[in-house]
């Protein structure tokens, strides 16, 4: 667990929240005079794409799939900085801001990837997003509970479609006992519907 763990850490340093977020989601199941009028922290973006780190912190401790889920209908896609926006942003450097950059790089100044991007981002005249809203602890509960239903009925149905086309596939490698059964459908068919129209 050590190699996942190092790198949910550096997530957090680069400014990637959703670790701390599954860990309040998890922390919101364990206490139990927790006020369901309690509001959320900000929902970070990319809860619908979960790293293998955070697939692991999630089935360590045990957390509700369905509140994961729920709680990631809110969620954002990440950010994608393209270069051009990073160059449009560099160029805003001032001559000294550059050369301090750089002397902090050759001093091996550890994580000043994380904090030159952070400088990058303010320097940047990209629309940022609006917030989604903010919802209660009750609010994600009912919501885990659709959620939940509504993945046992997805369930369900793939179970119905799998089972069918077994169903299927072994009629079709026995042509005349399909043959056999759909003529015994038929009889009992045309027999409820007679009976149906016969006077009481």
């Amino acid at each position: 667990m050590a190699a996942p763990v190092d790198g949910l850490r550096d997530d957090i340093l680069r400014g990637d929240y959703r670790l701390l977020y599954l860990a309040w989601l998890k922390a919101i199941t364990l206490e139990e005079e927790m006020l369901e009028t309690v509001k959320e922290p900000p929902v970070p973006p990319g809860l619908r794409q979960l790293s293998p780190g955070l697939r692991a912190f999630i089935e360590l401790f045990e957390l509700d799939e369905h509140l994961v889920a729920a709680a990631a209908e809110a969620s954002g896609s990440p950010e994608v900085v393209s270069e051009a926006d990073l160059r449009r942003a560099i160029g805003q450097l001032s001559r000294e801001q550059a050369e301090a950059w750089l002397l902090r790089l050759a001093q091996g100044e550890a994580q000043l990837s994380v904090a030159f991007n952070r400088e990058l981002a303010k320097l940047s005249d990209r629309p940022q997003p609006n917030p989604p809203t903010r919802r209660t602890i009750s609010d994600l509960f009912t919501a885990t509970e659709r959620v939940e239903k509504e993945i046992r009925a997805k369930r369900a149905a793939e179970a119905r479609v799998r089972h069918l086309k077994r169903w299927s596939h072994w009629l079709a490698a026995r042509p005349s006992f399909g043959r056999k059964l759909l003529t015994c459908w038929n009889k009992k068919r045309k027999g409820l519907r007679a009976s149906r129209a016969a006077p009481g």
